[in-house]
C-alpha cells in the first residue's frame, strides 16, 4: 500500500517529465525556425572576365549554369580570350586549390552583361543575386557568361538568382 507521500510524488513527477519534455520541444522547434530564417552571410567573390565560352559546351542550350570544381572542368567551359590591353580579372594558378567557380551562361542573339547584387551563404547554401542587362545584338549567337569565383567551402548546394526570382538550383557534392 503506497503511503500519501509517494501517492503525491508520482504525479508530480510525471507532470515534471511532461514540463521538461514540452520545453525540449519549444527550444527544438524554436531552434529550426531560427536556422530557417538564419540571416545569410556574405561572402567574399570575384567576377572573372577574360574568358569566352568554349563553342561545343551546351551549345544548344539557351542557358546553362555551373559549379566548377577543378581546373580541368573550368578549361572544357572557357578559354581565354584575346583581349587587347588585357585587364582582364582571371583565375590565379592553383585556383581550385581554395576557390570554386559558379557561372551563369545566356545563349542568344544578344550580348549581355551582368550586375552581381550579392553574393551569400544561409545554412551551407550559396546564393547568387544578379541583373543581367542587354548590351548589344545583332544576328550572330552569343554565349555571355557571369563566372564568380569564391572560397572553396562545404557547399550542399548553389541558387542562382537573376532579377530577384530563382532561376536555378544546384546541388554540390564536395
Amino acid at each position: 500500500m503506497l503511503s500519501q507521500k509517494n501517492k503525491e510524488a508520482v504525479p508530480g513527477s510525471v507532470t515534471g517529465a511532461i514540463r521538461i519534455i514540452a520545453a525540449a520541444i519549444f527550444w527544438l522547434g524554436a531552434s529550426l525556425a531560427s536556422q530557417r530564417n538564419a540571416e545569410p552571410i556574405p561572402v567574399n567573390y570575384d567576377v572573372l572576365s577574360g574568358y569566352t565560352v568554349v563553342s561545343r559546351f551546351e551549345r544548344d542550350a539557351s542557358a546553362s549554369f555551373l559549379v566548377i570544381e577543378d581546373q580541368t572542368q573550368f578549361d572544357r567551359t572557357f578559354e581565354a580570350a584575346a583581349v587587347m590591353n588585357d585587364g582582364s580579372n582571371r583565375l590565379p594558378p592553383r585556383a581550385f586549390e581554395s576557390r570554386i567557380v559558379v557561372a551563369a551562361i545566356k545563349r542568344d542573339s544578344y550580348i549581355w552583361s551582368y550586375q552581381v547584387e550579392e553574393v551569400s551563404c544561409s545554412q551551407d547554401i550559396l546564393y547568387v543575386h544578379y541583373r543581367p542587362a542587354l548590351e548589344d545584338g545583332g544576328s550572330a549567337k552569343f554565349a555571355s557568361a557571369l563566372i564568380i569565383s569564391v572560397e572553396r567551402q562545404k557547399y550542399s548546394g548553389v541558387v542562382f538568382v537573376e532579377n530577384g526570382k530563382i532561376v536555378k538550383r544546384l546541388k554540390i557534392k564536395m
